[in-house]
């Protein structure tokens, strides 16, 4: 008899659930930092926004991307093939990301302009990119986490805090560009660069937009195939099965 793996609703409920502490971290820091907008006068939103895409998948993919808890499901529901059970649980997790991105910020946009927050013009587009870049952070912690299980989250925050100290010092410095290694490590780290393309239709042209949405999954599927092999190395050396017995 072949067993299967839980339903797609019964299993985002029991995600959410397992996840719901750091989940409600991210909207408490997400709404502190929505006060501070308005203190400022600023009222852009921005940095609620970069914390709701960031925080959000990070908080989903702490405790291990499920794969110390989900070894139950692997072994138990036999027979599971090992690639399904991975490419499942990917599918499940930037599901869910970006899912809970788009309802946390339209949540919050609609509190905010009840408080008279300037909705930015273009608010579907930016809701996509806010959504790519939830994307990025769910396949780049996806990719690390069968590799360092606890602190693969940690491993993606310290890239996305790489890249904005990358982005600022060429922004400050251009002259930096002209050197190898700059070159070197922007093609390593996030192309976030890729998602401010797609920010704003009408900046940009309809090629130079499908380059950048090109870069971003491109990325993103190194990242999901680079947990894949991950897995395969848990599976091969036995550390799946001596976790769960």
């Amino acid at each position: 008899m072949t067993t299967r793996l839980l339903p797609w609703p019964n299993r985002i409920l029991l995600h959410l659930r397992a996840h719901s502490g750091p989940l409600a971290v991210v909207g408490l820091v997400a709404l502190a930092f929505l006060g501070l907008d308005f203190g400022f006068g600023r009222g852009s939103g921005g940095s609620t926004q970069l914390v709701i895409a960031l925080g959000v998948p990070m908080a989903l993919s702490s405790g291990g991307f499920g794969i110390r808890g989900g070894a139950a499901t692997l072994w138990v529901q036999k027979p599971l093939e090992p690639l399904r059970y991975y490419l499942a649980t990917v599918t499940q997790n930037v599901a869910v990301s970006v899912g809970m991105v788009i309802v946390l910020l339209v949540t919050l946009s609609a509190l905010a302009s009840r408080l008279g927050w300037e909705m930015p013009p273009n608010p579907l587009w930016v809701l996509c990119a806010l959504s790519l870049r939830s994307l990025l952070v769910a396949s780049m912690t996806c990719g690390a986490s069968p590799w360092l299980p606890r602190i693969g989250w940690l491993v993606t925050l310290a890239m996305f805090a790489f890249t904005f100290f990358i982005i600022v010092s060429v922004s400050s410095n251009p002259a930096l560009l002209d050197r190898p290694w700059v070159e070197w490590i922007l093609a390593i780290l996030p192309p976030w660069g890729s998602t401010n393309v797609i920010w704003n239709p009408d900046g940009f042209e309809a090629s130079e937009g499908v380059r950048a949405l090109g870069r971003i999954l491109l990325y993103c599927g190194v990242w999901v195939a680079l947990g894949a092999v991950g897995f395969r190395r848990l599976l091969i050396n036995g550390t799946l099965l001596r976790e769960h017995s």
